[in-house]
């Protein structure tokens, strides 16, 4: 799957309370969807520490939220905290940092 493929497997929108979402079009794009809006959500700041990590391939682990996150030379895993015995998603680290950079311009103030 390319990073082109991935941005168009999903839709940024806000809900009616304002709050940023992104929904998958795609199963392999669910955990992807669901980490940006609840792990990245509007911090900008966090959004583009984790968008740089992702490019560069640098070895970096934090657990965030409600995934912890591990970015290696190419490719980045995330693993859902919430759910007992889920696998964890691993994607390439430049359709993570792609999708970052498009979560970063849907969520930023105009």
């Amino acid at each position: 799957m390319t990073s082109e493929d991935a941005l168009d497997g999903l839709r940024f929108y806000f809900d009616p309370d304002g709050r940023p979402r992104a929904e998958a079009a795609r199963p392999e794009l669910v955990v992807l969807a669901d980490f940006l809006q609840s792990d990245v959500a509007r911090d900008l700041v966090w959004a583009d520490e984790l968008y740089r990590r992702a490019k560069a391939g640098s070895r970096w682990r934090s657990t965030i939220n409600v995934y912890e996150i591990e970015t290696g030379r190419k490719m980045v895993t995330l693993q859902p905290l919430h759910q007992t015995g889920q696998p964890a998603s691993t994607y390439p680290g430049s359709l993570v940092a792609d999708a970052l950079r498009a979560w970063i311009s849907h969520v930023k103030p105009d």
